[in-house]
């Protein structure tokens, strides 16, 4: 089964998570998905053992001091907090509002009557953004060089597109 989280999309635009540090920003992100799965009301626990520092570094990447670090830039910042050993999300009940028991049952009958919508059915339905609407050249095009004129000019070898830091693309 799938568990979803809200995510306020404006966030992206909201300075104190703007100001965060692009290690803190994963490890929020980290927790908002790990906090879902939890089922605990925001809480990094599971039914065994409270989530630790040590655990979240694992999954981010970061250095278990680091790692403590980041949770402590999060808990200043107010996007989470620390109660008994225990990390949460801050505001944990405003942004996730209680599952609906009744929207299964009204998609499931809201599918029923207007049938399923599919990615492909939309996509052969609409057509997508930069889609040519036909072929420049078609698969069969049996056209071949005639020109009797020897080529002069070299082949150029292209050289690999780079990133700015260097990094092929």
């Amino acid at each position: 089964m799938r568990i979803w989280v809200k995510l306020w999309t404006d966030i992206i635009f909201d300075l104190d998570f703007v100001n965060l540090s692009p290690d803190a920003r994963c490890t929020f992100f980290y927790c908002l998905a790990l906090a879902g799965r939890c089922d605990s009301g925001g809480a990094l626990r599971s039914r065994a053992s409270v989530i630790t520092a040590a655990h979240l570094a694992k999954h981010t990447s970061l250095a278990p001091e680091r790692q403590e670090q980041v949770l402590q830039e999060l808990i200043d910042t107010g996007f989470m907090k620390r109660s008994d050993e225990v990390y949460s999300l801050s505001n944990w009940d405003k942004y996730q509002a209680p599952v609906d028991e009744h929207s299964a049952k009204r998609s499931k009958a809201y599918r029923e009557r207007h049938g399923s919508v599919t990615l492909a059915s939309r996509s052969a339905s609409r057509p997508r953004h930069g889609v040519r609407h036909g072929n420049v050249t078609s698969d069969t095009d049996t056209d071949t060089d005639t020109d009797t004129e020897p080529d002069t000019e070299p082949e150029r070898r292209r050289r690999p597109r780079v990133r700015a830091r260097g990094a092929p693309l």
